[in-house]
């Protein structure tokens, strides 16, 4: 008998009992039915929102993902993508790189294996997850710099980021797109005062 549901009069008190019952199983089936998506369905939707940029939309099916599976380096790095883009707030992107690095150190545990298939190959998702980590020091620069904080005081900050751009560098040495963020990091870290 379901608890939820109080019951009147004697007479109809086995039929009603009996509907409500097998009314609160079926309920109970097909919410189970509809609350139990497929793991791959969801981090393959998720992939998708990615691509299109909707990262507000990508991250709560991530999340779900990882509650089934928190050791997939591709729904982590997904997610520190979401946490990235669609945050313009500091503790976001300390996320994004918490993120980031989970993705690194589970792909590192399982081998090496690239775990996104659109990408050219495994030395690629682990150059992404670095340059992802770098663009984390990008922006919170970005943030401390509209707040007009120097940029003498800012410089642990440059060196972290230059340290993933370097990291980066190790991997795929000729990426152009690298060469934006080595410029970017060392003409920060030049500049000594304001």
């Amino acid at each position: 008998m379901c608890p939820f549901v109080q019951h009147s009069g004697a007479r109809q008190h086995g039929a009603t009992e009996r509907s409500l019952g097998v009314a609160c199983v079926l309920a109970l089936l097909f919410s189970a039915c509809s609350a139990v998506e497929p793991k791959g369905d969801l981090l393959e939707e998720a992939e998708l929102l990615c691509l299109d940029q909707q990262w507000g939309k990508a991250r709560p099916l991530l999340r779900q993902y990882l509650l089934q599976d928190p050791n997939n380096a591709a729904a982590h790095f997904y997610l520190g993508r979401c946490s990235l883009m669609a945050d313009p707030k500091a503790y976001s992107y300390f996320i994004a790189e918490g993120e980031f690095q989970t993705a690194l150190h589970i792909f590192r545990r399982n081998g090496r294996v690239n775990p996104i298939d659109r990408f050219a190959s495994a030395e690629y998702f682990e150059y992404c997850c670095q340059i992802g980590s770098a663009e984390v020091y990008l922006n919170v620069l970005d943030q401390a710099f509209g707040r007009n904080i120097p940029v003498w005081r800012v410089q642990e900050t440059v060196k972290r980021g230059m340290a993933y751009v370097d990291l980066a560098a190790e991997i795929l040495p000729d990426d152009p797109e690298l060469q934006n963020y080595q410029r970017a990091f060392n003409a920060l870290r030049l500049e000594k005062s304001d």
